[in-house]
């Protein structure tokens, strides 16, 4: 079967969310909904301020656990429409919700769960961070007639 068809044939797509999950190939997928459940960015960043929602945030974990356990799994992609780097100053992003970007973090590194790559969009450049404290790498792509970081691969050394 192809991308499409595969895609087309997502049972597990409900029409009340607008976050979802798929597998392609060996590749699993966990698309996020950074938009709709979200609270005001101005509100403090608390563990309770979240991006997610708390439907969403268990179903990501629901999702993590589960793909690990297939042994057909060899990578687990998380993807995002804003940026999960707290050093990328875009109004924008994960870096105005770092309680809960840091507790999803957290679950993937405390229940060993390997292969996981981060990705994100909305902004006008590419580019790559690596989180050493979780392990963790981001791609950020973007219009392909955008220009790369001079520097783009990042390393956080676990602070961002």
């Amino acid at each position: 079967t192809n991308f499409r068809q595969e895609c087309q044939d997502m049972s597990i797509i409900n029409s009340y969310e607008r976050y979802y999950w798929f597998e392609y190939g060996n590749a699993a997928f966990f698309v996020l909904d950074t938009r709709t459940y979200r609270d005001v960015s101005w509100k403090p960043d608390t563990i309770s301020k979240t991006m997610l929602g708390s439907k969403q945030k268990q179903q990501l974990k629901m999702w993590l656990l589960s793909s690990t356990n297939q042994s057909s799994i060899q990578a687990k992609f998380i993807v995002s429409g804003v940026m999960w780097a707290a050093s990328a100053r875009i109004g924008d992003g994960w870096r105005l919700y770092l309680s809960e970007r840091n507790e999803i973090f957290d679950f993937i590194k405390f229940n060993q769960i390997n292969s996981v790559v981060l990705l994100s969009g909305d902004v006008h450049f590419g580019a790559i961070w690596y989180y050493k404290h979780w392990n963790l790498y981001e791609f950020s792509a973007s219009p392909i007639h955008t220009f790369p970081f001079a520097c783009n691969l990042m390393d956080t050394k676990g602070i961002d």
